[in-house]
């Protein structure tokens, strides 16, 4: 039997190795502080990814100065969706003056890559430090961890708009989603072809149900919605919906996961698409106010059956992205 030496970092970044030479299982374990290939806490919350080739891209907030306030929205790479590379600050308050603003919050950003034009498109919450800005800002660039250049920020068809996510159809189509009137709505729009703009006000979901922190899935030929309630920075119970389209119909909401969703929130969901499976992952934010800095991250296989989603409590468990497949810790 061959010996394995089992590294488990201060960073929570496991890798398993054999006679020194990396395998592809990479182990992940939550709860703990997460650090990049530099030894640096990963500061990338409220985070959305994007694979380009073989290479997946985190983008997130920085809060290592332990404020709601904009510092920079970071983005990492990595192949095994563990050992993370620093790559940029991709969007500062240098980047425009509206953004250097007094009181400037920047939340979950999230990017898509535009084949017609070439660019990579950023979405985000805009907002002010009292939350009464409530837009969407909009950044694009040529490359994919450059210098992002601000294009707009307004409400969507005069909507509030906060909690945010992005999604891209099969076809290219894509969609912007985002809490509205004062969190109590969820609206989805579809964007216009270059991902700049509004195209549509596609559907408003459960209103009055105020509903945050969206993040969505297709699989199976079923959209899935994951949103939390509207609690601030405390965990709360998370809940998901599914519809056959994106304008639905979209059933009633259902609890997933424990009633805190194991002390997290949800901010994305990566499908990992491999040679032998698929597995998809759950990313929350461990948000740890008023200790911003040291918010974790908590990352689950998602498992989804039948039209139905589950989401269980897995503190060490492990990934193969080249096979897409995870198991539990050996």
């Amino acid at each position: 039997m061959r010996s394995l030496n089992y590294l488990l970092s201060f960073g929570c970044l496991a890798l398993f190795t054999v006679n020194g030479l990396a395998r592809d299982w990479q182990t992940i374990v939550n709860g703990e502080y997460w650090e990049d290939t530099d030894g640096a806490r990963i500061q990338a919350h409220g985070g959305g990814f994007i694979k380009v080739e073989d290479t997946y891209y985190w983008f997130g907030e920085d809060k290592s100065h332990n404020r709601h306030l904009f510092k920079a929205v970071n983005c990492y790479a990595s192949q095994d969706l563990v050992n993370w590379t620093f790559r940029h600050a991709v969007l500062t308050p240098a980047t425009h003056p509206d953004l250097a603003a007094a009181g400037r919050v920047i939340e979950r950003p999230k990017v898509l890559y535009n084949e017609q034009t070439g660019q990579f498109v950023m979405w985000m919450h805009w907002e002010s430090s009292n939350y009464g800005a409530a837009e969407c800002g909009i950044a694009r660039s040529g490359t994919i961890d450059g210098d992002y250049e601000l294009v707009a920020h307004f409400r969507p068809n005069d909507n509030m708009s906060r909690d945010c996510t992005l999604f891209r159809d099969d076809d290219g189509t894509a969609y912007f989603a985002s809490a509205a009137n004062e969190n109590a709505d969820m609206i989805i729009y579809r964007l216009t072809d270059d991902y700049l703009d509004i195209q549509e006000q596609v559907v408003t979901l459960w209103p009055g149900s105020y509903r945050e922190a969206p993040a969505l899935l297709k699989t199976g030929g079923m959209y899935y919605l994951f949103t939390s309630g509207a609690t601030g920075w405390d965990p709360n119970q998370a809940k998901y919906a599914t519809a056959p389209a994106m304008d639905g119909p979209w059933s009633a909401l259902t609890d997933i996961g424990d009633h805190i969703t194991f002390d997290s929130q949800s901010t994305y969901i990566i499908p990992v698409a491999g040679t032998d499976t698929t597995t998809i992952i759950f990313c929350g934010d461990r948000w740890q106010d008023p200790d911003l800095q040291s918010s974790k991250y908590i990352w689950l296989p998602l498992h989804i059956e039948d039209g139905k989603a589950a989401l269980s409590w897995r503190r060490i468990w492990q990934i193969n992205t080249a096979a897409g497949a995870w198991r539990m810790s050996q």
